[in-house]
């Protein structure tokens, strides 16, 4: 069963929201990404805390038909989903 939900509300290329959803073990990942870089979105359940936790990092980015990647990694936040005193790293 479904625990994460994921959704694009916009795109240039699609007038509809796109959903995805993912079980409690497997998590969702999400990248969006640009020429200069990327920001990825981690979602997962820790059954040991019972808790949703989250990251989001800036990540490098190989654009298509180039050698180099673009971009840095740095985690930029991470924490529980819900928690207001989730800290950024």
């Amino acid at each position: 069963m479904s625990h994460i939900f994921g959704a694009i509300e916009t795109s240039g290329q699609r007038t509809k929201r796109v959903t995805r959803c993912a079980n409690k073990s497997e998590g969702l990942f999400a990248t969006l990404a640009t020429r200069r870089g990327a920001l990825v979105l981690h979602v997962w359940h820790d059954a040991e805390t019972g808790e949703d936790l989250y990251t989001v990092e800036q990540d490098t980015h190989k654009m298509p038909g180039k050698v180099q990647k673009a971009g840095i990694y740095k985690q930029v936040a991470a924490g529980c989903v819900g928690v207001a005193e989730d800290a950024a790293g």
